[in-house]
């Protein structure tokens, strides 16, 4: 069965590749070439800084929730459901890539 699949699969790459050939090569540009690296680095260090100032003062290293007023409570909810959304289209996207595509 193994040696059925990787036949399978050598052929499925071959038909592939012939079914579509190279017309024009198309320009990538390098991952390390934007800033996209630099601002993850100041998010960390500035979340580093934070959780050590949040150790100083509250004896953790976050904020605890009691700690927070009212309106910094209703942006957390906000921030909360943001990224659980965010959660949602990439499952989407991993499970059918065709699903967010515009056409």
């Amino acid at each position: 069965m193994k040696k059925q699949l990787i036949i399978f699969f050598i052929i499925l790459t071959k038909v592939i590749y012939a079914s579509f050939p190279v017309l024009d090569k198309t320009t990538e540009p390098e991952p390390g070439s934007s800033g996209y690296f630099m601002l993850l680095a100041v998010i960390i260090g500035v979340s580093v800084f934070r959780s050590f100032q949040y150790k100083k003062i509250y004896g953790t290293f976050y904020k605890p929730w009691s700690a927070y007023t009212g309106i910094e409570k209703i942006l957390a909810y906000i921030g909360f459901g943001i990224i659980g959304l965010l959660i949602i289209v990439l499952f989407i996207a991993l499970i059918n890539p065709d699903a967010l595509l515009i056409t």
